[in-house]
């Protein structure tokens, strides 16, 4: 499997802190608002960092804006990196040297196909030997209705692609990265859609 791995810079590092701390500042007092607990151990700005840094590096491998915006009741969408190939949900799992092993997959918060809106899902895990926040491994992709069919296909009780997992915390639609397409292909395909863009606005402006 042909994955990316980045090493982000200092400054790429302490801006990705910066808006972790901004957005989870803004969280908790939204949650307090409407009079909502708030549990800094399930939401907390550390692991906020891991999940934006991996957007981060998922963006700019892709020539992406990155959001930095901080939305009071926060992403909503179903997706966090617009690209020019459509929207992308990102998935961060901490790795080991085994790909394969159970906990390091795409994976959903439920066994409904519908929550995964995204035109494609991208699985980022840990760099081996970085440190945790500032190396990232893009593992693989899936294009989001591919997903939603196999998922349909394992609630069915058929396919393999898409299995019901339950790592003790309730049951969720999970694929392995072996099942992934790599991420470099996206990265061919979102290039190669540019260099059509540039083209056709360059006759467009003759």
């Amino acid at each position: 499997m042909t994955a990316i791995i980045t090493i982000l810079t200092d400054e790429e590092c302490a801006m990705l802190d910066r808006l972790a701390d901004r957005r989870n500042a803004q969280k908790r007092q939204f949650m307090q608002s409407i009079g909502k607990n708030y549990d800094p151990k399930a939401s907390n700005a550390a692991t906020h960092r891991l999940g934006i840094g991996a957007e981060y590096c998922v963006a700019r491998a892709l020539g992406a804006d990155f959001d930095t915006r901080v939305l009071r009741q926060g992403n909503k969408r179903g997706w966090d990196v617009e690209s020019c190939l459509g929207t992308i949900d990102v998935k961060y799992r901490r790795s080991t040297d085994r790909y394969e092993t159970p906990g390091y997959s795409f994976s959903l918060d439920s066994i409904n196909p519908d929550e995964f809106k995204a035109d494609y899902g991208v699985l980022v895990w840990k760099a081996i030997g970085v440190e945790e926040g500032r190396g990232y491994w893009i593992v693989g992709a899936v294009l989001g209705q591919l997903f939603r069919m196999w998922s349909r296909d394992a609630l069915a009780g058929k396919g393999d692609k898409v299995q019901i997992e339950d790592w003790g915390y309730g049951e969720r639609l999970t694929m392995r990265a072996g099942w992934m397409r790599p991420f470099s292909e996206l990265v061919t395909q979102a290039t190669q859609q540019k260099t059509v863009e540039l083209m056709q606005q360059r006759r467009a402006a003759a």
